[in-house]
């Protein structure tokens, strides 16, 4: 049956095979037309890449290997949810997050970009545990600065709020989770990485053309072909 037939296609990998279309597609459409600017690219995208991350490491395994099934499904679902959260918030919120507010959010606003903050920082400490122990310290540094004598005026500032802290990674969005680097990666980086895969996909099919014309000139080449023709290209 239909229904049936589409039950069967509806599994991680089809759903990140999806989503890496939009994103492609989105990126392709930037690169393009560059409406918006690499600011709203980066408030857009961003969960999407977020999303895909908590995918792929569930496709490996399990994200928390000591906890049960249904408690990882239930994390994953629930990390997901963050993410299309905060792409809908910002999608209808932009303007007034990134021109009008500067500094003065509604609670809604930290809210958003708290479940952000929490949920790079624990995605961070599954994927590069040394990075999230790295965030975790300046982070404490970064609010009790004042724990430092004066005479160490290198390391000695006035510490600040975890209000600000949140604040400036997530809604002040040329810094932290949506600032430079992310739009780096969004449209320097992605601009390269898409050349690379398209002229990788070339070569591979020129490659499996020449493998498919030697094996019509003698039937004795048609093992060797196929191992070229399964072989990566550099």
């Amino acid at each position: 049956m239909l229904i049936d037939r589409i039950r069967s296609q509806v599994n991680i990998g089809n759903l990140i095979f999806a989503l890496s279309l939009v994103f492609s597609v989105w990126l392709i459409w930037y690169f393009y037309t560059g409406i918006g600017g690499s600011l709203e690219l980066a408030s857009r995208l961003i969960p999407f890449a977020l999303v895909l991350q908590v995918l792929y490491n569930y496709r490996r395994g399990y994200l928390y290997k000591r906890l049960p099934p249904a408690v990882n499904h239930g994390f994953v679902a629930f990390y997901i949810a963050i993410c299309a959260y905060a792409f809908v918030y910002f999608l209808f919120e932009f303007d007034r997050i990134a021109i009008y507010s500067q500094g003065t959010y509604t609670p809604q606003d930290f809210i958003v970009g708290l479940l952000m903050f929490l949920l790079v920082m624990e995605l961070t400490r599954l994927a590069h545990p040394i990075l999230f122990w790295t965030n975790l310290v300046m982070i404490v540094y970064t609010l009790y600065g004042y724990v430092f004598p004066r005479w160490l005026d290198f390391f000695w500032h006035p510490g600040t709020s975890f209000y600000r802290v949140v604040t400036s990674s997530t809604l002040e969005l040329s810094t932290g989770i949506y600032g430079l680097y992310g739009q780096l990666a969004l449209t320097l980086i992605a601009a390269f990485l898409l050349l690379a895969g398209a002229r990788r996909r070339l070569q591979r099919a020129k490659r499996d053309d020449q493998c498919r014309a030697a094996a019509r000139r003698s039937r004795r080449l048609i093992p060797q072909t196929a191992v070229v023709g399964r072989a990566r290209s550099d």
